[in-house]
């Protein structure tokens, strides 16, 4: 269950879940409902949960009381999120008003203070004036001054009451601050870690800043600097080292040798004083400039990283090489005119001889059927009628194809169909009213004496047993459901549980969903374009029009009834 989705969404969405899983043969026993549902539920339902599960047996205790346990603790928990609400709007308010009236009261008090000190002063010279001490011209100046200096109070002590007055704020919902108006944050998002807006956790740098120190330490021992320079040659198969030191040619490349003799076995001493097992002898055939040339005897050493050339097995084939200003000339004959290839010294002082070897094979020229090509020209026929067909030999030329890549885009798109549903044992009822099938046939051509021009079917599960009742139009659906149901429970004695129904508006209704889910009830609904799922109500509603035709055409009564 997701955080904001509501109970009915998801109590919908479980029981769609549920009734395609009995729809497709799998058998959802009371106790795995039940555990499947406290599961699945949302922390917000964590208290009721944990209380059912304390409280309660889980292999006896039946789904509709705990959804009618979750379903009150979900009205309760709703209740109180609007009375928090309201408590924090009332609060708000609150605010304001408890700011107003301490600035009157504040200005309340100063005016009973300063009319107090007023009237007091204003009594002893009074009395002053009564004693002869004070003349009435003096009097009058001290009570006016006096009043002078009280009106100068008051208005300054107003002032400073009033500014109190606008000074209280309310405390804003968004960022948690004192101020007028609408917050400037309002609508953006809020970074849980340093509370700041306009970006979100993941995007906040805040949490990640490394502080950066430079450090000096005092080096005690001295360092001296070395460079090493490596360089190698990559090896190929194309090149050759004339060595001098070799008593056979050799290579580790079966590919570059013809006439391979594998009888041919004997062991190679290497550098390191190990010992290389030959695995046969074999001819290299090199394109030159003077021709094509043959290097016989050339041993097939397996593990060997470079190809080696023999000075001295070059020599007794009536070559002759001639070392001399950074390069190796190997000649034909004594006299050295006809030189076959120059070898230029390399920077690591070796010979390296690159030579293109020749592989020679033969080649074979066939036309093949193309089997897409047939596929298509037999208006795409299956490959297995095809294979029957070469098999007998039913179509003259038609090519081998064995073997085939792909799929046939045209084939997919015409020949796709609906497969039928398995024929497996459906699920039924075992008590009276656990199960009824409904389903409205109409609109008929014809409407009844009575103005009707629909019919609903309600069929036990158990009995099979079938009440139908005539509609003037799918509207009715709901008023004729409880009906049914009133009528049914007091005459058997039992509850209706469940209902199975196509997806029809009359069953997806606003007022029909919530009259079931008061009622505690399950809700089955087939797949869309899947009468299959609701097939007992199909059927019985192609029975009830075939008796009706075969009656009244028996008895030869008048279409318009």
């Amino acid at each position: 269950m997701n955080d904001v989705e509501s109970l009915d969404d998801y109590l919908a969405r479980f029981f769609e879940t549920v009734n395609n899983l009995k729809s497709l043969g799998e058998d959802v026993t009371e106790k795995r409902f039940v555990q499947k549902l406290l599961m699945s539920l949302s922390r917000r339902y964590k208290s009721i949960v944990s209380i059912i599960e304390e409280t309660r047996d889980l292999d006896t205790i039946r789904v509709e009381e705990i959804l009618a346990s979750v379903k009150v603790y979900d009205k309760r928990e709703d209740l109180h999120d609007e009375r928090d609400k309201l408590a924090g709007t009332e609060k708000a308010f609150s605010s304001l008003r408890v700011g107003n009236n301490q600035a009157s009261g504040a200005n309340k008090s100063s005016q009973g203070k300063q009319n107090q000190k007023w009237q007091g002063q204003n009594k002893k010279g009074s009395n002053w004036s009564q004693g002869g001490n004070f003349n009435n011209n003096s009097g009058s100046n001290w009570s006016n001054g006096s009043r002078g200096n009280w009106n100068n109070s008051f208005n300054s002590q107003n002032k400073q009451g009033n500014s109190s007055q606008g000074a209280v704020k309310p405390q804003c919902q968004v960022c948690q601050k004192y101020h007028f108006g609408v917050c400037r944050h309002k609508g953006k998002p809020r970074c849980g870690k340093c509370n700041r807006f306009g970006y979100t956790t993941k995007d906040c740098d805040n949490g990640n800043q490394v502080a950066n120190c430079a450090k000096e330490e005092e080096v005690t021992t001295r360092t001296m600097f070395y460079a090493c320079h490596a360089s190698s040659i990559a090896s190929s198969k194309s090149v050759w080292f004339v060595d001098s030191a070799c008593s056979n040619h050799m290579t580790s490349q079966e590919s570059l040798l013809i006439n391979l003799d594998r009888s041919v076995t004997c062991k190679v001493k290497m550098g390191t004083s190990d010992l290389v097992q030959a695995t046969g002898k074999g001819t290299l055939v090199v394109e030159t400039r003077k021709g094509r040339r043959y290097i016989n005897e050339v041993l097939l050493v397996p593990g060997l990283d470079e190809n080696l050339l023999s000075i001295g097995q070059m020599m007794e084939h009536g070559y002759y090489i001639l070392f001399g200003g950074n390069y190796a000339l190997i000649c034909d004959d004594n006299s050295l005119d006809i030189v076959v290839a120059k070898v230029a010294m390399a920077g690591n002082r070796c010979f390296p001889l690159s030579m293109e070897s020749i592989c020679s094979m033969g080649m074979k020229a066939a036309v093949q059927g193309d089997p897409w090509v047939w596929h298509r020209r037999l208006g795409h026929l299956n490959f297995a009628s095809m294979k029957k067909m070469l098999q007998t030999q039913m179509v003259l030329g038609l090519p081998d194809f064995s073997e085939k890549e792909g799929v046939c885009e045209g084939c997919v798109c015409g020949k796709s169909h609906r497969e039928p549903f398995e024929n497996e044992k459906p699920w039924r009822a075992k008590n009276p009213l656990e199960l009824i099938h409904t389903d409205v046939c109409g609109p008929m051509q014809n409407e009844s004496i009575g103005g009707n021009r629909y019919f609903i079917t309600f069929i036990d599960g158990y009995s099979r047993m079938c009440w139908v009742y005539f509609l003037r139009n799918k509207s009715s659906v709901i008023s004729v459901f409880k009906k049914f149901k009133a009528f049914v429970k007091l005459q058997s004695g039992f509850n209706l549980k469940t209902l199975r129904s196509d997806r029809g508006g009359e069953y997806t209704s606003h007022e029909f969903l919530e009259y079931c889910s008061d009622l505690c009830m399950e809700r089955q609904l087939t797949i869309a374009y899947s009468p299959q799922q609701n097939g007992i109500a199909e059927r019985r509603n192609i029975t009830i029009c075939e008796m009706a035709r075969s009656m009244m055409t028996e008895k030869k009564i008048p279409v318009k009834f």
